[in-house]
């Protein structure tokens, strides 16, 4: 090979050293896209979300992590009042995230910003928990137990169903195909049986679109016996993993 050709390959082969704002520029569009694609992943597909309380013992405990999946009953499109069709509409037996009933949309601008910050400290800081307030507001994990048109009534904590053109009670247990057991603590003599955390309630039908949810935990639940019942458009997605801690994951 001769001194000319050997030059010519060298030349070929050279490539200039990117400069510094040529790396920044790249790496700021490599996390915009990557942005992009968490946004989507965990608006249409899959979300994680730590548990807040024990309202849902024994299955769910204060800070085990889930996955729950908005596919299920149809994903929600941001910024906008319209729903994704979904695989199929909620069940009874259900575990399923909530909007509380009196949620409160927060300020485009707030939800925007704040879906920067989660995805820059992976979850960690979530800027519209600022207070009490705001945590009351935020979603809550329940079970479904009463459906629209079904008529509901508990006593001595356990829910009983009437479905819609039934003639008669049946236990939730009995009813509901999802394997899941509650647990509850006797109240004192003295409670009153009218008030909403009481072993007791009088009958409620569920009107269209309308939901009866409550924890597994009866005795530490904030829920549909306090609150009354929840608009489709406040379940956001179906819980079917727990995964943290990891020697508990299980489907549900």
């Amino acid at each position: 090979m001769s001194p000319l050709s050997s030059e010519f390959i060298k030349q070929e082969s050279y490539r200039p050293r990117p400069s510094l704002r040529q790396k920044i520029f790249r790496l700021i569009k490599f996390l915009i896209l990557f942005f992009i694609l968490f946004q989507f992943i965990t608006t249409f597909l899959l979300q994680s979300y730590t548990v807040g309380s024990n309202s849902m013992r024994p299955i769910l405990s204060e800070n085990d992590r889930i996955i729950a999946t908005p596919l299920a009953y149809g994903s929600l499109v941001p910024f906008l009042s319209y729903r994704l069709p979904g695989f199929s509409k909620p069940h009874r037996g259900d575990v399923v995230l909530s909007k509380p009933k009196n949620f409160v949309e927060k300020p485009l601008v707030v939800k925007i910003f704040d879906q920067v910050v989660r995805f820059f400290t992976l979850q960690k800081v979530d800027i519209q928990k600022i207070s009490k307030k705001d945590v009351d507001n935020d979603l809550i994990i329940k079970r479904i137990v009463g459906i629209p048109g079904d008529t509901i009534k508990i006593k001595d904590h356990t829910v009983y169903i009437k479905p819609e053109g039934n003639t008669y009670f049946i236990p939730e247990q009995e009813i509901i195909r999802s394997e899941y057991r509650f647990i509850f603590q006797d109240i004192p003599e003295e409670w009153d049986k009218s008030d909403p955390f009481s072993d007791s309630l009088e009958e409620i039908t569920l009107k269209e679109g309308e939901y009866y949810l409550l924890g597994d935990n009866r005795s530490a639940s904030n829920d549909s016996r306090y609150w009354g019942p929840v608009p489709f458009s406040h379940i956001t997605a179906k819980v079917i993993l727990k995964y943290w801690p990891i020697n508990e994951i299980s489907f549900q």
